[in-house]
C-alpha cells in the first residue's frame, strides 16, 4: 500500500521478523507500523520492544477488530496513532506522518 510514496516499507511476517528486521537496519527504521493482534505476539508488546531496543522509533498501530480495554489503554497512553482497518492510503500516510513528526520533538 505504500508503495508509490514517500516512504519506504519493510515487510515482516510477524513480530519476531519484525524485531530482526529492527536488529539489522538499526536506527534506519524510524517508524513501525504493527497490527495490534498478531499470530506470534501483539503489537503493543512488539512496540516496547522494538521502543526498548531503539528509543527513537515511533509507532503507529492498527487493527480491524476491536481492541480490548487494554490494548485501547495502552495505545492511548502510547501517543501513537492508531488506525483502523480498512483505511485509507491518506489515512495511514497521515498517521505515519504524525508519527514522524514526533521524531522532531
Amino acid at each position: 500500500m505504500l508503495e508509490g510514496s514517500q516512504f519506504r516499507a519493510l515487510t515482516a511476517d510477524g513480530a519476531n521478523s519484525a524485531l530482526r528486521l529492527l536488529d539489522q537496519h538499526g536506527g534506519d527504521i524510524k517508524v513501525l507500523l504493527t497490527e495490534l493482534r498478531m499470530s506470534d505476539g501483539d503489537g503493543i508488546a512488539l512496540a516496547r520492544r522494538a521502543v526498548h531496543r531503539n528509543p527513537e522509533l515511533r509507532v503507529v498501530y492498527m487493527s480491524g477488530v476491536v481492541a480490548s480495554d487494554s490494548e485501547v489503554a495502552a495505545v492511548a497512553a502510547s501517543g501513537a496513532p492508531f488506525v483502523r482497518k480498512p483505511f485509507t492510503v491518506g489515512e495511514l500516510s497521515g498517521a505515519i506522518a504524525t508519527a514522524r513528526s514526533l521524531l522532531a520533538e
